[in-house]
């Protein structure tokens, strides 16, 4: 869940740094220029390394959290149909295909 929010807090900085650029384009002296430009590329490719970087732990965190609540499912499903007498089964409604297809 850090991870998300951390994604999520890119978006907000790089919009800053996008409204931010604008001021560059009114500066008169180039090197000035130059240097900010250079400043707010290198942002933008900080931001881009951060966000693929945290992007990536985050699907990782997801489908992991995922996996384990599938399993946690199969399991209580399993426990509880065994639960069941053995006559349970011999119906046709409740055949291991009827109940592999639930």
């Amino acid at each position: 869940c850090i991870s998300a929010a951390l994604y999520g807090a890119v978006t907000p900085f790089y919009s800053y740094a996008s409204g931010s650029m604008v001021s560059v384009y009114f500066l008169t002296n180039h090197d000035e220029l130059m240097e900010k430009t250079r400043i707010y590329v290198l942002s933008f490719l900080g931001l881009a390394i951060f966000s693929f970087f945290v992007n990536i732990i985050q699907h990782y965190n997801f489908s992991y959290m995922g996996e384990h609540l599938t399993k946690r499912i199969r399991e209580k499903m399993l426990s509880k149909i065994l639960t069941f007498e053995v006559s349970w089964f011999d119906e046709d409604e409740n055949s291991s295909g009827a109940i592999c297809s639930r």
